[in-house]
């Protein structure tokens, strides 16, 4: 069993049509096992009315691949690199990547992480600037309303946000009558903000959410090491010879720094907020074959967890996805816990045999200094 391993969390973002070429790159550099979840980008498209007339815009859905894969954690910059080289991801409008760094708790001898060729490591060190100061932001919201959370970071002209489906786990059994007015069928909504600016737009994704209200979801924020996000948040035709998210790019570029753009007065408005915002959590997610998903959701919320947000993804992986080996059909299980949870949860799930020859389990820990949800009037 591996234990206690440090590794970057790689997740690329892309149209379908580039997916390919992406995971073509991949494989040449020795990243050969990887998650791929299915999902959809959502950007808005100019509409223009009656005698040239500007209409709002409106939302428009693509599909689109999540690649997901965890590397050593000395190698994660140059494997970002190498995913934003195969897919051309520098040109804006094509799709995002950014990586995180956190702890493989546990998992099964063969969910060992993937290692890129030690040759490859210098050559993709360059291609692009990443971005630092970045920060991630999912929010878990009832089924249909995906869109509207991803509006937000759409007007905003924070980045192109894309959504799963997911099946929520525990917060219903909680709420007693109300449970039958909640669907447990979920969309989640996941991007990458400049982190001048996600207490704003959590903030915003809130109140167009209605979060403060019993049933109607959850939003954490997650730490990025990196990343090269997509700001081409509209689509339509370009009228000048850069386009506004070429031009942000290149400022950012020369500052060094995406400070220069944060929101006027919101720097400091997470320490302000009258709201009651949950502090200092871990994420922990849970990677298994499928069918095996629910077992362990009750296992660890029979050992405290609160819940879990459970979503379908395909594992490829040339040779360990033989009978008897890691199933092609996945399963990721994430929970928010309290730190003082994680041992238990995570104790109670291996003894029940997340880690054996049937479930293929990987868990892997990582921070949330910040989340919101409904808990209960005072």
């Amino acid at each position: 069993m591996i234990s206690d391993l440090k590794v970057s969390k790689i997740t690329g973002i892309f149209y379908r049509n580039i997916t390919e070429s992406v995971l073509s790159v991949l494989n040449k550099a020795g990243i050969e096992e990887y998650h791929v979840l299915a999902s959809r980008g959502v950007t808005l498209q100019e509409r223009q009315g009656p005698l040239g007339l500007i209409l709002e815009s409106k939302t428009v859905d693509h599909p689109a691949d999540i690649v997901v894969c965890f590397v050593p954690e000395k190698q994660g910059r140059a494997v970002a690199q190498l995913i934003i080289a195969g897919g051309d991801l520098a040109t804006p409008g094509r799709g995002s990547v950014f990586l995180e760094h956190g702890i493989i708790r546990n998992a099964h001898d063969l969910c060992a992480p993937s290692v890129l060729h030690h040759s490859d490591v210098s050559s993709f060190d360059n291609v692009v600037k990443l971005q630092s100061e970045l920060t991630g932001i999912c929010c878990i919201v009832q089924r249909g309303e995906g869109n509207d959370v991803a509006r937000i970071a759409l007007d905003t002209g924070t980045c192109v946000p894309v959504v799963t489906f997911g099946h929520g786990t525990g917060v219903r059994d909680k709420l007693g009558l109300l449970r039958i007015t909640i669907p447990a069928e979920k969309e989640v909504v996941q991007f990458a903000a400049s982190s001048y600016d996600a207490d704003i737009v959590m903030e915003m994704i809130i109140d167009e959410a209605k979060l403060d209200q019993p049933g109607k979801g959850f939003i954490y924020l997650f730490p990025l090491e990196a990343g090269q996000i997509d700001m081409k948040v509209l689509r339509g035709i370009t009228k000048h010879a850069a386009s506004v998210e070429q031009i942000i790019t290149a400022v950012d570029d020369m500052k060094g720094s995406s400070q220069w753009r944060a929101r006027a007065g919101t720097v400091h408005l997470g320490e302000d907020t009258a709201r009651t915002f949950l502090r200092d959590l871990v994420s922990l997610s849970f990677i298994c074959d499928e069918g095996r998903g629910d077992e362990m959701v009750k296992t660890a919320m029979n050992a405290g967890a609160p819940g879990a947000t459970t979503g379908r993804m395909s594992y490829v992986g040339k040779e360990k996805a033989k009978p008897g080996g890691i199933s092609p059909a996945r399963e990721n299980c994430n929970m928010i816990v309290h730190p003082s949870q994680v041992d238990t949860v995570i104790e109670a799930m291996v003894k029940h045999g997340a880690v054996d020859d049937r479930t293929h389990g990987l868990f892997f820990m990582s921070s949330v200094p910040r989340a919101y949800t409904f808990i209960g009037r005072r």
